[in-house]
């Protein structure tokens, strides 16, 4: 009995190392043959990068085409800031900081994609 058991460990041992050899030439000669597909995605490449600036640029001019307040309202609200708190900032109503925080972000929709205005 010891015999068999023996014979069996050694006969799964040897299919186990065939199996591991077989699959690592296999492995080896697809990672040659895929090494093309494979993209750093930590760092952008040149062309990523360059629409990345372009998109800036366009994000850039379309802020400066927003009035002085709309520009402002926008800011200090991505900032964190609250209407009531913009509003006090500003000295203006509540409904001021909100009308120009819709008319902006309705312009900055428009330059972007044409999309609806509200």
């Amino acid at each position: 009995m010891t015999d068999i058991k023996a014979w069996l460990f050694r006969v799964g041992h040897n299919l186990a190392v065939d199996s591991h050899r077989q699959n690592s030439v296999r492995s080896e000669s697809s990672l040659d043959s895929a090494a093309h597909f494979l993209i750093d995605r930590r760092y952008p490449s040149s062309e990523e990068d360059m629409l990345h600036k372009e998109r800036i640029e366009l994000v850039r001019l379309a802020f400066e085409r927003l009035s002085p307040q709309q520009r402002l309202c926008l800011h200090l609200r991505t900032e964190g800031f609250r209407y009531r708190e913009i509003a006090s900032i500003l000295a203006v109503s509540e409904s001021t900081v909100c009308e120009n925080l819709r008319r902006g972000l309705s312009r900055l929709i428009k330059d972007f994609n044409g999309g609806p205005k509200f």
